[in-house]
């Protein structure tokens, strides 16, 4: 049934997109953000006003497009799913298609006939130059949105800019792993997500040790040191983790040894806005398939320096399954934010 709603109240219709419904139907959305646009809005002037009043007016259903879109999924193995986008670029399984139709004459083609459609998986250069275009197409979305945003307070410039805008890391047979046949392994000899040192500050990786049976409930549980004397017995983490986890100053001292060699660059941010809300994906493009990789938030820390106090550290990497069956991260590289 339709109709036309009360213009005396005010009414927010909310429709979710098709993607929304996606993740509802899996029972994984998860609403953190909510943005305005003005995009579909229609402005006439008043002398009186100075706007029409926009209540007076009947406005169709909202409509799904393209640019709702912005942000790549990917399934449990990291393939890119179905994104919409400008140039209908077919996406599959993290593969870019192309479609192919025989002509029945010379103003019909077949139109789902067997034998008579071809589909082919893009490879090489044309692979290349259509994966170019879809990981643009992000970016793209995002701008045909037109969010409306408030003026910054405090910083009269709202540009954004970064550079440099490219960065290259030669990898070769002696840098930056100067012997690899010592460093070689698989992948079932490495440790786990539920033993990843990476994952220690997750809360569903900290645990305590099981204690004995306790019946005084102003004792606070959730405090170690006040639990010790209960415990069970001692029960050290699996795998290479310590026992307080992978600390700030581990991460910093491993990234100082590939500084030194050559294999850490740095990115400025200017100008940006006081807040710097950033968004960032990462992908892998390799063989004629997209693969989208996976990012571990290691929280903020605080570094002693004054002209950087703060850091936000990430792992970036993949999950890849052992001959066991279970799921395993593979650090490709570490992005750290400083304030």
């Amino acid at each position: 049934m339709s109709g036309i709603l009360d213009n005396k109240q005010r009414i927010i219709d909310t429709v979710i997109t098709t993607e929304g419904r996606r993740q509802l139907a899996l029972g994984g959305i998860d609403i953190k953000y909510v943005t305005f646009t003005d995009g579909a809005t229609f402005y006439k002037a008043d002398l009186v006003s100075g706007s029409q009043d926009a209540t007076q007016r009947i406005y169709f259903e909202s409509c799904q497009l393209p640019q709702d879109d912005i942000t790549f999924q990917a399934d449990d193995q990291g393939n890119l799913q179905t994104f919409r986008n400008s140039d209908s670029i077919p996406l599959a399984g993290g593969q870019i298609l192309d479609y192919s139709f025989a002509a029945i004459s010379s103003s019909v083609i077949a139109a789902g006939s067997p034998g008579l459609q071809t589909t082919t998986t893009l490879r090489g250069t044309a692979f290349s130059d259509a994966s170019e275009k879809l990981l643009a197409s992000s970016a793209d979305n995002f701008s045909k949105l037109r969010i409306i945003a408030s003026v910054d307070p405090i910083f009269e410039d709202d540009a954004f800019g970064l550079g440099p805008n490219q960065v290259a890391f030669t990898i070769n047979s002696t840098r930056p792993i100067q012997d690899p046949a010592q460093f070689a392994t698989h992948i079932s000899a490495l440790d786990s997500l539920f033993s990843d040192p990476r994952f220690s500050n997750q809360p569903n990786f900290k645990y305590l040790p099981p204690v004995n049976k306790l019946s005084d409930r102003s004792l606070d549980r959730s405090d170690p040191r006040a639990m010790s004397p209960h415990f069970l017995g001692y029960f050290k983490p699996w795998g290479r983790t310590q026992v307080d986890g992978l600390t700030y100053a581990q991460t910093v001292s491993e990234l100082q040894y590939y500084q030194n060699l050559g294999y850490m660059q740095t990115i400025n941010f200017d100008p940006t806005s006081g807040g710097n809300r950033l968004v960032g994906q990462f992908f892998e493009k390799s063989a004629g398939s997209l693969r989208k990789l996976d990012v571990i938030d290691y929280g903020i820390h605080s570094t002693g320096n004054q002209s950087s106090p703060i850091e936000h550290i990430f792992f970036v990497g993949k999950v890849e399954v052992d001959e066991k069956g279970t799921d395993t991260f593979l650090h490709l590289f570490t992005l750290v934010f400083g304030s």
